[in-house]
């Protein structure tokens, strides 16, 4: 399984110039909905960079000119999760190194072993949602 990373907001969102966003039919998260209850979700499709963070944080900054809020979550797909850990940011505030934790934040839930472990124990993964508001 991998990871991915997706945008959920109440307003329609705006892909990026440079085909950041991929918009519905969303083929990642399968189930968005489970993480977010906003009503609309685009798939954040990148390797990060500060270039592509100043970029995304610009087109947030639009896209809250006419929303309350929007989420961007990094999650594990395949696998059950625990509580995410939600951080919230105002937009005047947003900067590189915001984007940047949520990138490099530990998403995934490993099975262990079987074998090891009588009860087959497992590790949840915790996704990690940045809320940026105005």
């Amino acid at each position: 399984m991998s990871f991915c990373y997706f945008l959920a907001s109440d307003k329609p969102l705006q892909s990026i110039d440079n085909n950041l966003m991929e918009q519905p039919p969303l083929y990642c998260p399968y189930n968005a909905e489970q993480y977010s209850q906003k009503r609309f979700y685009a798939e954040l499709v990148w390797d990060f960079s500060d270039e592509l963070a100043q970029q995304l944080i610009d087109n947030i900054k639009h896209h809250l000119e006419s929303a309350i809020d929007i989420e961007m979550w990094k999650v594990w797909l395949g696998t059950d999760f625990d509580t995410p850990v939600i951080k919230r940011c105002h937009v005047d505030s947003l900067e590189i190194a915001d984007i940047k934790d949520l990138n490099e934040r530990k998403v995934a839930g490993f099975p262990v072993n079987k074998e090891l472990f009588d009860e087959g124990y497992t590790e949840k993964g915790h996704p990690f949602c940045l809320v940026i508001h105005t």
